[in-house]
């Protein structure tokens, strides 16, 4: 259950109120992207390999093109707060979360 608190309330009215639509939207986005089961491509615990950043063929680009991606990266280059892209990997790993939901 989701408890209700007051300052974090606070902290967020006031994020909406300094941001433009499509930095919330990006924001929204990526936190539903948490909670579809997806990490930060940095995480040591990130398992989709298609966007695991320092794995073999996984390019810095798309790291920092990734939704999943933000200012908090380890690589300081690789930083980055704009990404609205997805890999397949990600995709197949939401669904995999929603189907074992299902059952």
């Amino acid at each position: 259950y989701a408890h209700f608190n007051p300052p974090l309330v606070a902290h967020f009215i006031r994020f909406l109120h300094t941001r433009s639509n499509s930095d919330v939207a990006r924001s929204f986005s990526h936190e539903a992207g948490h909670t579809g089961g997806l990490r930060h491509p940095w995480s040591a615990k990130q398992e989709v390999g298609d966007i695991k950043q320092g794995a073999e063929g996984v390019k810095a680009s798309t790291v920092r093109k990734n939704l999943m991606n933000s200012g908090g990266n380890k690589v300081k280059a690789n930083r980055s707060t704009s990404g609205t892209q997805v890999t397949k990997g990600q995709l197949k790993s939401i669904d995999k979360l929603v189907r074992g939901q299902q059952n």
